[in-house]
């Protein structure tokens, strides 16, 4: 009776502990193979043969693990004596789960010189250049200083709070992240007080490229997040869409004025925003690294808002003849 009740689960007890790499750090993992399953645990371990770490879902391991041998003939369980302290950091034993974890869509919290880390600048940069809009458009509109901190704030952060809103992330992304509201409070006090000094053709070409660049990072940003929830792929690219685009949209309705992004009065916006989260998600689908798929996501919304703005694309919209058989 007891042999049959320690030999049902003595596989599973002896892979969710040798074969995890945190018993013995000498493991040359670069050997690590498929072990026979009739082999025993300890048998493998004499003969280097393992069962591959990667194709086990990782464990916490525990500090110390106590591990007696007791005979040739014994099976694991009854041959190793655990002793758990405490757990601690989660460990990975082989290079493919290493790049597993870098490969990740994501960003670290502050600006490097990775793939990432250059996504978050031009987050930064984005924020800063949607803040400034934000408070000039409030400013125009006749609002005071804390009306125009308001718009600025929301026309920076509002996308992403609608996007995590909708997703089901909480709290919102600036609630722990709180340098972007420093930011686009100092952004709006800056622009409120100076923008009669340095406003002027130069600042609008400036502004045109760090909007552009906001475009684009917000789009990425967007869509890594509804792939993190491993939602659908349109899902993903409408949460690049939101993030990159209704931070404006509520910032014209505060203002009263026509939404940008669906009105063809300027040039195609969101559009852009749209297809540089679709190469994003394709890239993604493609397996293509990290690196390539926030360059395809980026360079496509970059580019598409340049060429948009050069040759004044604009989508179509009803002609007078479709507007009076409308009204009819």
């Amino acid at each position: 009776f007891f042999s049959s009740f320690w030999n049902i689960p003595r596989n599973m007890f002896a892979r969710s502990v040798v074969t995890r790499g945190v018993a013995q750090t000498r493991w040359n993992v670069s050997s690590l193979v498929h072990r026979h399953p009739c082999m025993s645990t300890f048998d493998a371990h004499r003969k280097g043969k393992f069962v591959h770490p990667h194709f086990v879902a990782p464990l916490r391991p525990t500090s110390t693990y106590v591990m007696k041998r007791f005979g040739e003939g014994r099976c694991a369980p009854r041959a190793m004596q655990v002793q758990v302290f405490e757990l601690q950091k989660r460990a990975y034993t082989t290079q493919a789960a290493v790049e597993e974890i870098s490969d990740r869509d994501g960003m670290p919290r502050y600006p490097d010189l990775s793939a990432p880390g250059l996504l978050r600048a031009m987050d930064y940069v984005g924020t800063v250049a949607f803040a400034l809009s934000g408070c000039v458009t409030a400013g125009v509109a006749g609002m005071d200083l804390l009306g125009c901190l308001i718009v600025a704030t929301i026309t920076s952060v509002g996308g992403g709070t609608v996007r995590d809103l909708l997703i089901g992330n909480s709290p919102v992304f600036w609630v722990e992240e709180t340098e972007y509201l420093v930011i686009c409070i100092l952004v709006a006090l800056g622009t409120f007080f100076l923008w009669s000094w340095y406003g002027g053709d130069d600042s609008s070409k400036v502004l045109f490229w760090a909007d552009t660049i906001g475009v684009g990072a917000f789009c990425v940003i967007g869509a890594q997040n509804g792939i993190r929830k491993n939602l659908a792929g349109v899902v993903c690219v409408c949460c690049g869409m939101f993030t990159a685009t209704f931070g404006g949209v509520i910032r014209d309705v505060l203002c009263n004025r026509p939404v940008r992004i669906m009105h063809s009065h300027a040039e195609v916006y969101a559009t852009t925003a749209l297809a540089g989260a679709s190469a994003y998600v394709l890239a993604k689908r493609a397996r293509l690294p990290l690196m390539w798929r926030i360059s395809s996501g980026f360079g496509t919304a970059v580019v598409l808002r340049y060429l948009a703005t050069a040759w004044d694309i604009k989508l179509p919209t009803f002609t007078p003849s479709q507007k009076h058989f409308a009204q009819e």
